[in-house]
């Protein structure tokens, strides 16, 4: 009898009427519609932004990878083949420079020597003007002694001209040589001071040249140095950028787990739902005999904690990713702007550098060719005093006939005096003055003559050296002016490589920012989550106040565990079963704790618990 009084008292606690179960029915069926529409929406919300994160993964990755390229330019292997060949074509030039200033300086040497030569070619030249001299003296004297001994041979008298004649004769040759000796020794001096100002001046161009070009060098090292360190701090940065992407694409299966908090929420009040239904029309439940409102506000509750914590953690995660995508576009502004700076200076630098370069070498060249052309005109000089030295010794040979001549007009000279009864002596004595200066003529016309030879030959020398340095300086001039041309292209295509990879990155890091910036404008998610979420929060609110002391509270261990314990079954996450724990209350229960949160692994389940692998 008592335990039939404890049963209807039991029943009379926790009756209510069917009008009060169906309207609960209807209420929570709405609140699960609510829940699955808000899930399917959510989830079209999220495929669409995480589908936009993969794209901002992908273009980020992609220009990590630009700027991994950039820096490999300019700081690979090509640029420093390129910076070392620009280098030892330095140490090149400046060994070239020497030669040809050694070479300035052997043909202003020789120069110099033909110019003695020259010189000492004009006393024996200016002998045969005391000859000369001596020769009108000898005609006079001849018709002084003819007339003296009043003789009227006519030949006398022609001797006297005949001496007058090879004099006037040796004058002119002689008076030709010295004109000669005179034009030669302008142009060699011409030659001369051409060559020492050209040496001077381009010893001068030179060490300027290669100063200047060696300071555009340490400058450009200096700036690509920089520009380098720039240029990996920003591949850093666009690698930071590119994982941060990354993160913020992983952070977005947290949608998963509060996808699958509000389903189990969304089933756990289906189940309720048709629990009620059941109860509604008067039909039993084979699973469970115990009346599903005993512990329906308490369900409601531990639902609506579901419900809110899904709520705190979707929205603080869709502003976290909201707030980090924000910052990655602010970033990467920077990094474009930080591009688009190294862009410039990258392009002037190396612009700059070019034009340095190239103003450089084409000095370089300038000078090449001046040098060319000066040689040129000094072979000139040595070929055009080889020519009129050949001249001058025709004119050698002419005196050295007039030797001749000399001396066969002693010759007659002695005969005739020979036969003069009257003053014959003197004629002999005029005759062997004649015969010495004929030999003295011909003795100083083999004196000039040699000295003429020795002039030849040094010309020619000369010449000939100039000809073969000419020759390979020619030659090592185009090499080296390739050379140089193929470098400097090399290293122009590279900085235009690395100036488009630039900016390149400025485009595409500012078009990711615009479009990062676009993606977070529109991610509403997190107020469309406030917004329904919060109207299911107010209405699992009112059906756990509606029922709230229509519940029996004296039921047991077992018809809580009853009531509980398909919810607890559906639980994935430690989390849920916190918040289950927390609202339940159910600490006196701590026994059958491994029951009714999953103490033991489910056959079923081989994961059991680690689905939080999410």
């Amino acid at each position: 009898m008592k335990q039939l009084a404890e049963i209807e008292e039991h029943s009379l606690q926790g009756s209510v009427s069917n009008e009060e179960i169906e309207l609960a029915a209807e209420r929570l069926q709405r609140i699960e519609h609510d829940l699955e529409a808000f899930v399917d929406s959510t989830e079209e919300d999220f495929l669409s932004v995480g589908n936009d994160l993969r794209q901002f993964y992908s273009r980020s990755a992609t220009l990590s990878r630009r700027a991994n390229t950039v820096v490999n330019l300019m700081m690979g292997d090509e640029i420093i083949a390129t910076v070392e060949g620009l280098e030892g074509l330095l140490d090149q030039l400046n060994v070239y420079t020497r030669i040809l200033d050694q070479e300035a300086a052997s043909t202003e040497k020789g120069l110099r020597e033909v110019l003695t030569m020259l010189n000492q070619v004009v006393e024996p030249v200016e002998s045969f003007k005391k000859i000369v001299k001596t020769m009108n003296i000898l005609g006079l004297s001849t018709k002084v002694e003819n007339a003296q001994h009043l003789t009227d041979d006519l030949s006398f008298f022609l001797l006297a001209d005949d001496l007058r004649s090879l004099a006037d004769n040796i004058d002119a040759q002689a008076d030709y040589l010295l004109r000669q000796l005179k034009g030669l020794e302008d142009e060699v001096l011409d030659a001369l001071s051409k060559v020492s100002e050209l040496r001077q001046r381009q010893r001068a161009q030179w060490v300027k040249i290669i100063t200047n070009t060696r300071r555009s060098m340490n400058a450009m090292a200096e700036r690509h140095q920089s520009s380098s360190s720039n240029a990996r701090r920003i591949a850093e940065l666009t690698r930071d950028i590119s994982l941060r992407v990354g993160e913020v694409v992983t952070s977005m299966q947290f949608h998963d787990l509060t996808r699958q908090q509000i389903e189990h929420v969304a089933v756990a009040l289906r189940d309720i739902t048709r629990r009620l239904e059941r109860e509604s029309k008067g039909l039993t439940e084979h699973e469970a005999n115990v009346d599903l409102h005993l512990a329906l506000s308490s369900v409601c509750r531990v639902q609506e904690a579901q419900v809110s914590s899904a709520k705190e953690e979707l929205v603080g995660a869709v502003q976290r990713i909201k707030g980090n995508l924000h910052d990655i576009a602010t970033s990467t502004v920077g990094i474009a702007r930080e591009t688009a700076d190294l862009s410039g200076a990258t392009d002037e630098a190396g612009s700059s550098f070019l034009v340095e370069m190239e103003t450089g070498m084409r000095q370089v060249a300038d000078t090449l060719e001046e040098n060319a052309r000066r040689n040129r005109e000094s072979t000139t000089t040595i070929d055009s005093l080889a020519n009129s030295v050949a001249r001058m010794e025709d004119f050698l040979h002419e005196i050295e006939k007039i030797g001749a001549e000399m001396k066969i007009l002693a010759l007659n000279a002695g005969i005739k005096a020979a036969r003069v009864t009257n003053g014959g002596a003197g004629l002999s004595v005029i005759s062997g003055a004649i015969q010495k200066l004929s030999s003295s003529a011909m003795a100083q016309t083999d004196i000039v003559a040699r000295y003429l030879t020795r002039v030849t030959q040094a010309a020619k020398n000369l010449g000939l050296q100039d000809e073969e340095s000419r020759e390979e300086r020619r030659r090592q001039v185009e090499e080296f002016l390739h050379e140089l041309e193929t470098l400097l292209n090399s290293l122009h295509l590279l900085n235009k490589d690395v100036i488009r990879n630039l900016q390149g990155m400025d485009a595409e890091g500012r078009g990711l920012a615009e479009d990062i910036e676009k993606t977070v404008a529109g991610i509403t998610v997190h107020d469309f989550t406030t917004q329904i979420l919060g109207k299911v929060l107010k209405d699992i609110e009112s059906v756990a106040v509606a029922w709230q002391g229509k519940e029996l509270l004296a039921y047991t261990p077992a018809e809580r565990k009853q009531v509980m314990d398909d919810i607890v079954l559906r639980y994935s996450m430690s989390r849920e079963r916190k918040i289950h724990r927390s609202v339940a209350g159910y600490d006196d229960l701590h026994s059958a704790d491994e029951d009714l949160f999953g103490g033991h692994t489910s056959k079923d389940s081989e994961l059991g618990d680690n689905v939080e692998l999410f």
